[in-house]
């Protein structure tokens, strides 16, 4: 069974979650000093926000960087499952990127029980505070550039009988020394 959604790709993300993503995927697989991925920050945060500094004389796009890559760290020191992630560059995506998006999509919009619920998944635990407030410190910085990361729409596709009745075992079937 392919790990990837049928037709959704990165681009159905628009540009705030695609972008998100895209560095997401480039610093979990240890690239977040990549110039490459420096320089698209800074193009698409300065871009915007006519290159705003921070106190401390770092630009919006390191800003940004920085809490994108809190999150990411987050979720890796915390979490108890694997999070299954694209290559860099893939346009198709996965379950999991779709939520990721939709975690900082939320908390954004200031929806913090939703992108808890997220991150809930995503981690597999309830340790879900420091990713909550570094997915809320991305989206501010992104935000104030007027980067908006839209929620994911992703049509779900129907399993079909014969695809449930393969992977799935109904509720009521379940031995009740199976369940945990």
């Amino acid at each position: 069974m392919s790990p990837f959604l049928e037709n959704t790709f990165i681009t159905d993300l628009g540009f705030g979650g695609g972008f998100a993503l895209w560095g997401f995927r480039a610093m979990a697989a240890g690239c977040g000093g990549c110039r490459t991925l420096r320089g698209g920050f800074h193009k698409a945060f300065n871009q915007n926000a006519a290159g705003l500094r921070s106190p401390d004389e770092m630009t919006e796009g390191l800003l940004a960087m920085k809490a994108l890559a809190g999150f990411c760290r987050s979720l890796g020191e915390n979490g108890k499952r694997k999070i299954l992630l694209s290559e860099s560059g893939t346009m198709r995506l996965t379950a999991d990127e779709v939520s990721l998006v939709a975690a900082l999509s939320a908390a954004q919009a200031n929806q913090i029980s939703l992108c808890r619920a997220h991150l809930l998944w995503l981690q597999g635990n309830s340790k879900t505070k420091a990713a909550c407030e570094a997915a809320a410190e991305y989206g501010l910085i992104c935000a104030e550039a007027e980067i908006f990361i839209e929620a994911p729409r992703v049509q779900i596709t129907q399993l079909s009988t014969s695809q449930t009745a393969e992977h799935c075992t109904p509720l009521h079937e379940a031995r009740s020394d199976s369940v945990h």
